[in-house]
């Protein structure tokens, strides 16, 4: 028998956790942290941000055509296609931020990549 497949949810808390583990590990062990190790990690979660705008556009789209479907309701007195329209451009709107620090990301990656560290 298979393991249960984890929702969206989980796989995102799940990776939410292990950017708190990166960030508890930075800090507990800084003399662990070489040049070579800090470019490494950079370019991960470089990778990850340029991965990110895909997953807010996805989940804009099926929000999108979920109200569409008229599977959308609301616990206030908001129009659902109304808030389903805006959340899915908010969502985009950060799907662009995302990757806009994705970019910004490249720099720092590039010059990481030039460093050494002395023993």
């Amino acid at each position: 028998m298979s393991p249960k497949k984890k929702s969206t949810a989980e796989l995102a808390l799940a990776a939410r956790d292990l950017i708190e583990q990166i960030n508890c590990d930075v800090l507990d062990e800084p003399g662990k942290m070489t040049a070579p190790r800090i470019h490494e990690t950079t370019r991960a979660l470089m990778s990850l941000m340029d991965r990110l705008p895909q997953a807010f556009d996805q989940l804009a789209t099926v929000l999108e055509m979920r109200a569409k479907d008229g599977a959308i309701v609301m616990d206030t007195a908001d129009d659902p296609d109304v808030a389903a329209t805006t959340t899915a451009e908010e969502l985009r709107a950060a799907a662009a931020d995302a990757q806009a620090l994705a970019h910004q990301l490249a720099v720092p990656t590039r010059t990481l990549y030039s460093m050494g560290h002395k023993s």
